[in-house]
């Protein structure tokens, strides 16, 4: 997948390519209406989009709180069943695609995915919306998935995983156009594609690799429509709760732990994902 040459993401509009996403590209998000940056909050839709958002809030609030929502664990018991060389792990798929369409059912934006594949291959997070081709629907990847796994649930012998990525922006600002989440040299994309590369987790060691989605609020919330970007903001907790476990990146260049937000991401992470682990990782990772 590490193709030379610039990356595609320097153009604008560039369809990913079929040899790169496959079967994946059943799952590309839908074109937005709008590519540039969307300045239309007149007073009078301000005031429509704080009532939206309060009301978008009290549903997550209710649909966090509910008991099927807080009992969805993995016991020990189940994880040493999964852990067996040949596990079945298509109930995990359809558990997963039950917890994803219900955080989609409560409205505002949809759950979006970043293949670790694109992120090997473009060497750069994708930004929503410019570069919606390079981004998944993790709805329609998981019925996609379930529509192409073999009878363990794998494709190419690796069962997928949706990993909530949790980090400080290395280049923020107020203007869209330029505010960046990762280094120039991209480090951030290039741990989480070498991370997906290895697809590996201690936990299922050694029966079991894993196909790595990310959600990245770069490429998962919309950062060129105010609306949308508070709406996405608000469904940010059930964003962690339909992912499988949660990375986060330790940065030597800007300080990742004492922010709020990282912190309230991972007390998010540690009480609805179903893996007991983070995934810790620094400017050393891989070495």
């Amino acid at each position: 997948l590490q193709l030379p040459g610039p990356s595609p993401l320097q153009g604008s509009g560039l369809r990913a390519p079929q040899d790169l996403l496959g079967w994946r590209s059943a799952a590309v998000v839908a074109r937005p209406e709008r590519l540039t940056v969307i300045d239309d909050l007149t007073s009078e839709r301000q005031a429509h989009l704080e009532v939206e958002s309060n009301a978008l809030c009290d549903r997550v609030r209710a649909y966090l709180g509910q008991s099927h929502v807080l009992s969805a664990v993995v016991t020990p018991e189940m994880m040493f069943g999964l852990s067996a060389k040949g596990a079945d792990w298509r109930q995990v798929v359809r558990t997963t695609l039950k917890r994803v369409s219900e955080v989609n059912a409560l409205g505002g934006p949809r759950f979006q995915v970043v293949w670790w594949g694109v992120l090997k291959k473009d060497r750069q997070f994708p930004k929503f919306p410019k570069n919606w081709d390079r981004i998944l629907d993790a709805e329609r990847l998981l019925e996609a998935w379930l529509d192409n796994c073999d009878a363990e649930g794998k494709i190419e012998n690796r069962a997928p995983c949706l990993t909530f990525f949790s980090h400080r922006w290395e280049r923020p600002g107020m203007d869209p156009t330029t505010a960046h989440p990762d280094t120039i040299c991209h480090k951030k994309a290039g741990a989480l594609a070498e991370y997906g590369k290895r697809g590996t987790c201690p936990v299922f060691e050694p029966n079991h690799r894993f196909d790595y989605y990310f959600w990245i609020d770069f490429a998962g919330i919309h950062q060129h429509d105010p609306w949308n970007k508070v709406l996405g903001i608000c469904k940010l907790p059930v964003f962690v709760a339909a992912c499988t476990e949660l990375a986060f990146f330790n940065s030597s260049s800007t300080a990742y732990e004492p922010r709020a937000w990282t912190r309230v991401e991972r007390m998010l992470a540690y009480t609805f994902t179903a893996s007991p682990l983070f995934v810790y990782l620094d400017d050393g990772y891989p070495h």
